[in-house]
């Protein structure tokens, strides 16, 4: 035993072999080491392939590194300021209210909806 888990056949997403067509495939494991046993019911999802590249990019790229430039400013930052984090907030909240504005001025005006 490999203590891996791997199916037979490849699943194949567009045709569900499972019981109730879901692509969620039941597994029930069970251990034992002579004296005790333990048994765990593991859910395997089998995903679509094609959507899990266009999930990752460009998308994961660009929050990924501006993660990585907003630690690394906000740990400069905070060298040279002793630990302060004042200029931080008040850098936030310059943003915030850009990032409001801008929001009101590009979405269009929207009228109530009326329900009859």
């Amino acid at each position: 035993m490999t203590g891996q888990l791997s199916f037979v056949a490849a699943p194949d997403f567009e045709a569900p072999d499972d019981s109730d067509g879901d692509n969620l495939y039941e597994v029930i494991v069970s251990a034992s080491d002579g004296s005790v046993t333990d048994t765990q019911t593991l859910n395997v999802s089998v995903g679509d392939r094609s959507v899990a590249a266009r999930l990752i990019a460009p998308d994961g790229f660009a929050g990924g590194i501006g993660g990585m430039i907003m630690a690394k400013s906000t740990g400069l930052v905070l060298e040279a300021t002793n630990g302060n984090y004042t200029l931080i907030f008040m850098a936030c909240t310059a943003v915030y209210f850009l990032a409001v504005a801008a929001i009101h001025l590009l979405s269009p005006r929207l009228a109530p909806v009326r329900l009859a």
